[in-house]
């Protein structure tokens, strides 16, 4: 950020000139949020480990960025289709069908399929954290996502280390 200043040297309006330095043609929102992000959470650590007695950048706001614009065309989906492999082919419709998150899918355990319900019940999701209530998320399984999971589970067997996203070997 600044060279050889000493942490507790460095302030908001160090932060702010810095970020727009980082703001020019070309550089994404994003890019410039992600870089702030990054210098924001070294003073937190900081301060959670009482190695400074505040944190003078918490108050640095991030650039209005916005959301993604597009998504995938049907034509951009199928040719991903396409062209992928028969297992990463059941991860993709997965996405597609239920709007789960990646990470979302790889912690995914048996006990949070509740196909009586035809749902999955996430108690620990990216959203929580900010959540005002803790609610988990309830994600609704269409027929075809449906018979993919009860597939996986006669493939792989319902153990408590078994993951409906485990690759066991399959690639």
């Amino acid at each position: 950020l600044h060279g050889s200043r000493r942490v507790r040297e460095i302030h908001a309006p160090d932060l702010e000139e810095w970020k727009a330095v980082l703001v020019k043609p070309g550089v994404s929102p994003w890019t410039v949020n992600h870089a702030i992000i990054a210098v924001k959470t070294c003073w937190s650590w900081g301060l959670k480990n009482d190695l400074l007695p505040a944190n003078p950048l918490q108050k640095v706001q991030k650039l209005d960025a916005e959301g993604r614009e597009r998504t995938f065309t049907q034509a951009e989906f199928l040719a991903l289709l396409r062209n992928t492999d028969a297992l990463f082919r059941q991860v993709l419709l997965f996405f597609r069908l239920t709007g789960i998150r990646p990470g979302e899918l790889c912690r995914l355990t048996w006990s949070q399929a509740d196909f009586d319900n035809h749902v999955l019940v996430i108690r620990k999701h990216k959203s929580r954290r900010t959540a005002k209530t803790k609610k988990p998320r309830i994600i609704h399984l269409p027929p075809a996502a449906e018979s993919m999971l009860r597939w996986r589970l006669l493939k792989l067997g319902h153990t408590p280390a078994a993951r409906p996203a485990a690759l066991n070997g399959e690639r």
